[in-house]
């Protein structure tokens, strides 16, 4: 079996500080060490993240800048058969009314399709009537 040397991550007084530590094993072993810390990494830089966005939404004032940011967003509402839209107040972050508008645009989008097969399968339906009755 070969040595290998890995980087261990040690909290020392509020710093994090790189030791070397040895360790032998096979290739399979080494291999499944470093997804071991590769994993831990990510799960440490994911942690760190989420804890920045905490403190920055602690940071942010909630009074009027929220308010300030609040979006409308459109509704369709069906009732008696026609589309009417209804304004929604919205309020959130930038990246929630970006996704909104997303899952907006992408409803919209399902609800066109969905009509616009509706239409082809009804003109589908008609040809062969429209054939028939020009035949005879």
């Amino acid at each position: 079996a070969t040595a290998a040397t890995a980087a261990v991550a040690v909290k020392e007084e509020g710093q994090e500080q790189e030791e070397a530590v040895q360790f032998e094993g096979t290739d399979e072993e080494q291999e499944a060490a470093l997804r071991i810390q590769a994993i831990h990494r990510g799960k440490a830089a994911r942690k760190e993240v989420q804890a920045l966005k905490e403190q920055k939404r602690q940071e942010e004032p909630a009074t009027a800048a929220t308010a300030a940011t609040a979006a409308t967003a459109a509704v369709a509402v069906k009732e008696e058969g026609q589309e009417q839209e209804e304004a929604v107040q919205f309020e959130g972050t930038d990246e929630e009314q970006e996704a909104a508008l997303r899952i907006q645009a992408i409803h919209r989008g399902k609800a066109a399709r969905k009509e616009v097969q509706a239409l082809k399968e009804q003109k589908r339906q008609e040809e062969p009537a429209t054939a028939a009755t020009a035949a005879t």
